[in-house]
């Protein structure tokens, strides 16, 4: 019975060693091959010496197959993907070979009478334990093997191996016992140091998983109210109102916008901190992205009676390959700054390019104002996030100090850098500076196609909050569409089967049926014929990767919460020609 129980037993003690970072190991053997060749051939000359050549060539010739059953087992299996369970024997077993005849020439070499070889055998079973420490926190099988043939041979010669008094043999062997202890002793420490440190990364991993998974709920939480406030705030502003009614309401979607930009301020801060922030390399015109920002920032510059002046030299530069929304992004950032802390005089962003020979080009972007300036200790702490110049500072402009930590992230991200001169008092010049690659010349763009109605298209809404249901349904009666809503996919599969719809928005996070699983739904024939119905996905979550996750997932779009009627009538517009041209082509016909 006690053999049958060792027989049941092995295979999981032996499957739990092998598992114990072999496969780590393995893939790490094939880049010090140099280096043991290097000591193979300097032992090899040394046994030739000492005990002649037939002897040497024989240990040369075992370390050699040593080497090859090594090389066999590692190579070409080095990438990521485990051995099978006897793979790993083979190599451990490659392992064990090698570690014998690296001991087996310490032994060839111990001559009692000749101290220069029994120092270089006792440097070679030392420099083997040393050896064996490289893997104490990977694998106790290997530190077993690599560490414990030269402990019990080192060991083994100080015992019965000299020709030393009884007195000094003792002594010798007493201070390699006390070396092996320490080595055991070490091996253990590296190990539970080694545990540690996977132990704490592992909880920066799911510390940084818990972040993205909170910013992504919060994201839904804070878009989801903002959608009402900014929706209603939209859809009253096309409807009559008096002048006061107007500044109101324009004092309100201020303030619901720059709500929503530190909204997104955080979430761009997070996705740096966490190392996901994803950039683009497309093909842009920085003339198109100047003027963007200048019809962003110049109302606001004309009302604080401060000038706003852009300069670009040259006039027409090259198309450059870049992320345009992030540079865009840093110069609305820099403006925005400039203008909220400058009262009188003016605003001057100063652009240049310059070709860098053939393929590359330096931009430099300078914004420079009149305004109240930067004090030099006030300097150096600037782009730290949450940092402003001091608490006046807040307490007067307000903003949440994330915005330069931000650009100067983006600008680091794309290889460049954000720098700052300032005199108290008399102003502040920020400047991007970035080298990018020249894009080829790309034909104007085609004028801006007029504005299509989508008046009389019948639109479902199906979101499970009253409040985004009744903003996306006002705004679009307002463009004179037809709709109803409903609060989950189960009404919406049922509303599709009693009507005719020309396209669906549907919120993705419902209680009962969320929206993947309706429109995998509707896909599947659940809601009619209407299968082939564009359907829009509504959602609050614009962390990175999230559209392309919807748009893999089989929605025709994605746009974005607070809904922009704008966005969302080209977006129906697009989809409803799109599916007017299917049907005209008609069906395939069959060969």
């Amino acid at each position: 019975m006690k053999s049958l129980s060792i027989k049941a037993h092995a295979p999981r003690l032996t499957r739990g060693w092998l598992n114990d970072g072999v496969n780590d190991l393995r893939r790490r053997s094939i880049p010090i091959l140099v280096a043991r060749f290097a000591a193979a051939g300097l032992g090899a000359a040394v046994l030739a010496h000492a005990e002649g050549g037939l002897i040497a060539v024989g240990w040369t010739t075992a370390l050699i197959v040593a080497e090859i059953w090594t090389w066999l087992s590692c190579f070409p299996r080095q990438a990521p993907r485990p051995l099978p369970r006897r793979g790993l024997i083979g190599y451990v077993c490659s392992i064990a070979w090698m570690t014998f005849v690296w001991t087996i020439l310490a032994l060839l070499l111990w001559n009692p009478g000749a101290h220069a070889l029994q120092l270089a055998v006792f440097c070679l079973l030392t420099g083997q334990m040393a050896h064996a420490q490289a893997f104490s926190a990977r694998s106790r099988l290997m530190l077993l093997m690599v560490g414990g043939m030269p402990a019990a041979m080192l060991l083994a010669l100080c015992l019965v191996g000299t020709d030393l008094p009884l007195a000094e043999r003792a002594i010798v062997t007493i201070a390699t016992v006390v070396m092996i202890a320490y080595f055991l002793r070490a091996s253990q420490a590296t190990r539970r140091q080694s545990e540690a440190l996977e132990a704490s990364r592992a909880e920066a991993v799911a510390a940084s998983d818990a972040k993205t998974a909170f910013l992504a709920l919060m994201s839904h939480e804070l878009r989801t109210p903002m959608t009402g406030v900014l929706g209603m705030a939209k859809a009253l502003e096309s409807g009559p109102l008096n002048q006061h009614q107007r500044h109101q309401l324009g004092i309100l979607l201020q303030s619901g916008e720059g709500l929503l930009a530190h909204l997104n301020d955080i979430l761009d801060i997070s996705k740096v901190e966490a190392g996901r922030l994803q950039l683009e390399a497309v093909p842009f015109n920085l003339v198109d992205k100047i003027n963007r920002v200048r019809e962003v920032w110049s109302q606001i510059a004309e009302s604080k009676q401060v000038g706003l002046t852009f300069t670009l030299e040259p006039p027409q530069p090259p198309w450059l390959i870049g992320d345009p929304t992030r540079i865009r992004q840093i110069m609305i950032n820099l403006v925005s700054n400039a203008l909220k802390f400058t009262d009188t005089g003016e605003v001057v962003v100063a652009v240049t390019v310059s070709p860098i020979g053939a393929t590359h080009a330096k931009v430099v972007i300078a914004v420079r104002d009149t305004g109240i300036g930067i004090a030099p200790e006030q300097q150096r702490r600037l782009f730290e996030p949450f940092t402003q110049a001091d608490v006046s500072v807040t307490r007067r402009f307000g903003g949440s100090g994330l915005g330069l930590s931000i650009c100067r992230s983006l600008a680091e991200a794309m290889d460049g850098e954000v720098d700052l001169v300032s005199v108290l008092g008399e102003g502040s010049t920020f400047t991007l500076r970035l080298t990018l690659p020249l894009a080829a010349d790309q034909e104007p763009a085609p004028a801006a196609p007029a504005a299509r109605s989508i008046a009389g298209l019948r639109v479902l809404v199906v979101d499970d909050n009253a409040v985004n249901r009744l903003v996306v349904e006002t705004l679009l009666n307002a463009l004179d569409c037809e709709t109803r809503a409903e609060s989950d996919g189960l009404a919406a599969l049922q509303a599709l089967e009693a009507e005719e719809f020309d396209a669906v928005l549907m919120d993705i996070h419902m209680p009962g049926m969320g929206g993947t699983e309706a429109l995998q739904a509707i896909r599947a024939g659940a809601g009619g014929p209407a299968r082939d119905i564009p359907v829009i996905a509504l959602t609050a979550d614009i962390l990175e990767g999230a559209a392309e996750k919807l748009l893999r997932a089989g929605f025709d779009a994605v746009q974005p919460k607070p809904v922009a009627i704008d966005t969302l009538a080209v977006c129906l517009a697009d989809l409803s020609e799109a599916r007017i041209r299917r049907y005209l082509r008609g069906p395939i016909p069959l060969e």
